[in-house]
């Protein structure tokens, strides 16, 4: 039976690589994966109950939030068997960006960048098809309703369409795509998209303008604009958007921006389904939890009672050291400057 705490847990297969070795995890936020073994039963179809690993979720939904757990019970339907429905796919880290709430782990720019300090044009990586393969001749993709694309920038390769091509029952299954919008996707993808039941581009935009360019470096905001709003004139009609906004010390006070951009340009796509905005608070040396405590008092002023200020109140109080350090190393490198782009800020982080 699929699990009834959560779905991904008994019917998911989340994909990864470290190093040479294909892991799994049943969903995307789960913390812990296992190598893949095709013909061993996956622990976690077993758990039942929140776990260490489901910490995301669980704090998710202690803001209120309608967390990926019970997004499971509308992606995945109640059956009687426990062959994946839900497939993620993180294996290609080939990216066009080094933003700074990422790293070297999953993008080729910034381990690029990390070992000579410079951007380096990369190519597009075809050496995943061994991975793709295990994957699907080590499953049974006969009932596959979902597929999630990671990256690094998915869009940047083919790794993507190797697999789509292979899926028995394409117009039974949705494709997500966790993307930069660097990339505008080709008429060979467009063609693609339109063999399957649904399309969601999850564009994963931290601001606008200059504090986009800043966070998302060094991608220009031009372009990812004029990227979103051409594919919305060019898509298939069975694509919708999302926007993935994920909240950090530097961006959390200027939400306000991007939420305007998107009421007054992007809100819906060319049929007039809405743009969803999924926010997370961002982990690690950029975590929400590193806002200082003045700014987190200006933030529940101005937000009131929203989504935000949940967010940030369910974070735990740290120290922003590590951001100012990452500052002092990477803006003169970048040519940036943090108290330029965040002006209204400076103030709470000195």
């Amino acid at each position: 039976m699929s699990n009834k705490f959560c779905r991904f847990l008994s019917n998911g297969c989340s994909f990864q690589l470290d190093k040479d070795k294909l892991l799994v995890k049943p969903c995307c936020w789960y913390r812990q994966g296992i190598e893949f073994d095709p013909v061993s039963e996956l622990p976690f179809k077993s758990i039942n109950n929140w776990t260490p690993n489901c910490e995301v979720c669980y704090q998710q939904e202690l803001a209120g939030q309608h967390s990926f757990r019970k997004a499971s019970f509308e992606i995945i339907p109640e059956i009687n068997n426990t062959v994946p429905l839900a497939l993620d796919i993180n294996l290609d880290m080939t990216c066009n960006a080094a933003c700074v709430i990422c790293g070297p782990e999953s993008s080729s720019t910034w381990s690029k960048q990390m070992s000579n300090n410079k951007i380096i044009h990369i190519q597009a990586n075809s050496d995943y098809q061994q991975y793709l393969d295990k994957i699907v001749s080590g499953l049974d993709l006969t009932q596959l309703k979902r597929i999630k694309f990671f990256g690094g920038e998915p869009l940047l390769t083919n790794t993507h369409l190797q697999l789509l091509e292979k899926i028995p029952y394409p117009e039974q299954c949705e494709i997500w795509y966790t993307t930069n919008a660097s990339i505008l996707p080709n008429q060979t993808v467009l063609d693609m998209w339109k063999q399957f039941k649904l399309v969601f581009v999850e564009a994963s935009i931290d601001g606008v303008e200059q504090q986009f360019e800043y966070i998302r470096w060094p991608l220009p905001w031009s372009k990812i604009k004029n990227n979103l709003l051409e594919l919305k004139d060019i898509a298939p009609v069975n694509v919708l958007f999302r926007i993935n906004h994920t909240l950090n010390p530097f961006n959390i006070y200027y939400y306000d921006r991007l939420e305007y951009w998107i009421d007054t340009e992007f809100s819906t796509n060319r049929l007039g389904d809405p743009t969803e905005i999924n926010i997370h608070p961002c982990w690690g040396d950029w975590a929400l939890d590193r806002t200082p405590l003045n700014l987190r008092e200006e933030i529940y002023k101005k937000y009131q009672d929203h989504i935000v200020t949940r967010l940030l109140k369910n974070s735990k109080q740290q120290h922003h050291d590590t951001i100012l350090k990452f500052t002092d190393i990477w803006d003169p490198i970048r040519k940036n400057s943090w108290q330029t782009t965040f002006p209204e800020i400076v103030r709470y982080f000195l």
